[in-house]
């Protein structure tokens, strides 16, 4: 993680050089579709000052979080330090950015900006609330014929299609998230593993132990829950169901 953000923060830092020293002024949005008579009242100088600046904090953001957030052990926000640093400069950068284009009126412009903040503003309630119900506990019905997981990613395995189940300390590495939710610790999911393959993950914590749940011949799920007591009464349910 660290190599992706550091390279991510660099090039963040390099672009926002090169479209204000570089004369790749062509690449700030609407800018080289804009008609001549408007890029005149364009102050390409001024935006793409302000856009250098925003570009170098946000990359600088990145590479300083990175380091930060690891040193502290807080490998959630380690994660989302690209997100978290976006989120905090691209919303001043698109309201500040207005007062550089002089086509637009004064009331425009305000208009411009309550729009850019409202859109943002909602964007961001429906992103923590989808963060939010992702990064929620998983819940399970062991019912009376079949395993119910409820929630994001979720499915339902009949007892006649369960060939295994078993209660391991590890599980193989996850290479790839191939349709699934993944925050921190937290996975719901298509994934592929290690040695696995593709496979379906609902887990909540790294800690042991795990589920694992053989299915339809050679399909396999793996299953936990953050609190390691949870997983085993979970386990020990599933077990008395498959016997049976």
């Amino acid at each position: 993680m660290t190599a992706i953000n550091v390279i991510t923060g660099a090039f963040i830092i390099l672009l926002g050089i090169l479209i204000k020293h570089g004369n790749m002024e062509n690449l700030i949005a609407g800018y080289n579709t804009m008609p001549s008579d408007k890029k005149k009242n364009f102050d390409q100088k001024g935006f793409s000052t302000l856009l250098r600046n925003c570009f170098i904090l946000i990359g600088l953001v990145i590479i300083v979080g990175n380091f930060i957030f690891q040193w502290l052990g807080w490998l959630l926000l380690n994660q989302l330090i690209i997100i978290i640093s976006v989120g905090i400069f691209l919303p001043y950068l698109l309201v500040r950015g207005q007062k550089f284009d002089h086509n637009n009126s004064p009331e425009k412009v305000n208009r411009n900006q309550k729009i850019i903040l409202s859109v943002y503003g909602i964007f961001l309630a429906l992103l923590i609330v989808f963060l939010l119900y992702g990064y929620g506990n998983t819940k399970v019905k062991i019912e009376n014929t079949k395993l119910e997981i409820l929630g994001l990613y979720g499915t339902e395995l009949s007892y006649d299609s369960i060939d295994k189940v078993e209660l391991l300390s590890e599980i193989p590495k996850v290479q790839l998230k191939t349709n699934g939710f993944s925050l921190g610790c937290v996975m719901k999911g298509n994934f592929k593993l290690d040695k696995v393959g593709k496979c379906k993950l609902y887990l909540k914590s790294v800690k042991a132990p795990f589920i694992k749940v053989v299915y339809n011949g050679s399909r396999i799920m793996f299953l936990n829950f953050a609190e390691s007591k949870e997983t085993e009464n979970i386990f020990q349910e599933l077990n008395s169901k498959i016997k049976n």
